[in-house]
């Protein structure tokens, strides 16, 4: 098999991955099925080399933890959903631990996947436009659920904005096809959309990677000593914007106003809140429910088994109402150490700062987006809880550690190049 034939069905593998996970999300297993046969056949055919990953190794062990979690399980059904949901812990790992001998061209990878956002987009204004017209409401119609159906809106918002790094990235690096004529536009019109996604994670996260790209900026433009004072006064900016912006004021105030609830008496705060509540309110009262469960059983309660706990210590702290809905802790550490444990925890901690690190070393700003949107969003939903974040986010970071340099060489450090 010559080595442009290879190349191509491995690159399609990969792109078919990207592609689908995001356009077609209930096909994601038959894409992943389809690379590991290309794997198989790419090392069977020597192209691809067999080395180990020290920090994906991690991943793989973070899914061990789900299997260990089973034999602890009382709901053997919902725990077998989980460990094959999570099973992208385990191959991505395994797959991208063969490396190929030839040069991985990301630029295709990117087309394919910013190609799939703008897709769901455009479904996201079909189902928008529908919602609409049955209500006759226009904000809650082009907003939140309603604008991206197919992909919660926090997940969808990330996705859009890694399709916006990518342009950008791929127009810097000069590829071929990344040219200012579409990205210019397309990025107006994802910003536009990922606003419409109203997920306040997602429009913190977005400031936050803006007020770093500025400080890298205002460091190379003007030295040190100015940056460390517009260092300092940058919480007073911030402050600023939140309290002054139409944008984020009443969130911000709603905000601060139940977390001082909270903090004053957490007690009077869960009983004082009965019936309807706010999403921040409902996270205070969940993180609550979660820690007190991880107060229990701090060797978790059990892969598949935190559906039943959080409904039962729900219902201690007479939440009936937010019992029924079934939701998860909407905090993936907690989320881990209620299900598998500290031990669960550590090991998903250890993952993901060593990326953080591995990133940070290399220069790697794409990486660095993914995971550090990985870490922060973290905090405010269960992220790998959904097929939207796992299959993503394991996919994502295991192959820009494996090709870092995007050449990956073989033993006697001859690459393959036709």
């Amino acid at each position: 098999m010559k080595v442009k034939s290879v190349q191509f069905f491995y690159h399609f593998a990969l792109c078919l991955v990207g592609y689908i996970q995001i356009a077609f999300p209930k096909f994601a297993a038959l894409s992943i099925v389809l690379f590991g046969l290309t794997v198989v056949i790419g090392r069977v055919k020597d192209f691809l080399i067999f080395e180990l990953n020290k920090i994906t190794l991690f991943l793989f062990l973070f899914y061990l933890c789900y299997l260990l979690g089973v034999f602890f399980t009382d709901n053997e059904i919902l725990a077998k959903h989980y460990v094959e949901s999570k099973l992208s812990f385990l191959f991505f790992p395994l797959f991208f631990s063969f490396k190929p001998k030839f040069k991985v061209e990301f630029s295709y990878l990117f087309l394919t996947s910013i190609f799939s956002v703008f897709q769901v987009s455009i479904f996201g204004l079909f189902s928008a436009t529908k919602v609409y017209s049955d209500t006759h409401i226009f904000l809650p119609s082009f907003t939140s659920t309603s604008i991206s159906p197919m992909h919660h809106p926090s997940y969808f918002a990330f996705f859009i904005l890694f399709s916006i790094f990518s342009m950008w990235i791929g127009f810097f690096k000069k590829w071929k096809y990344f040219t200012l004529n579409w990205i210019i536009p397309l990025s107006i019109y994802f910003l536009v959309f990922y606003f419409l996604c109203q997920s306040l994670a997602a429009l913190l996260f977005l400031c936050l990677t803006l007020f770093v790209i500025f400080i890298l900026w205002f460091k190379m433009k003007f030295g040190k000593i100015k940056t460390l004072i517009t260092l300092l006064l940058s919480p007073l900016i911030l402050f600023f914007l939140l309290t002054k912006t139409p944008v984020f004021k009443v969130e911000f105030n709603s905000t601060k106003d139940s977390f001082t609830a909270f903090v004053n008496s957490p007690s009077k705060f869960i009983k004082d809140k009965q019936g309807y509540k706010t999403g921040n309110e409902d996270r205070l009262i969940l993180w609550t429910a979660s820690s007190q469960l991880i107060w229990k059983h701090p060797f978790g309660v059990g892969t598949g088994n935190v559906d039943d706990y959080m409904r039962n210590e729900l219902m201690n702290l007479r939440q009936g109402n937010l019992a029924l809905k079934n939701y998860n802790s909407h905090n993936q550490f907690l989320q881990t150490a209620v299900e598998i444990g500290f031990l669960g925890l550590a090991i998903l901690l250890i993952f993901e700062f060593s990326v953080l690190a591995f990133a940070i070393k290399n220069r790697n700003w794409i990486l660095l987006l993914v995971v550090s949107s990985l870490i922060f969003n973290s905090l405010f939903e269960s992220m790998l809880q959904r097929q939207s974040g796992i299959i993503f986010y394991s996919f994502w970071i295991c192959i820009i550690i494996a090709t870092n340099d995007l050449i990956v060489k073989s033993k006697n450090n001859n690459v393959i190049t036709e």
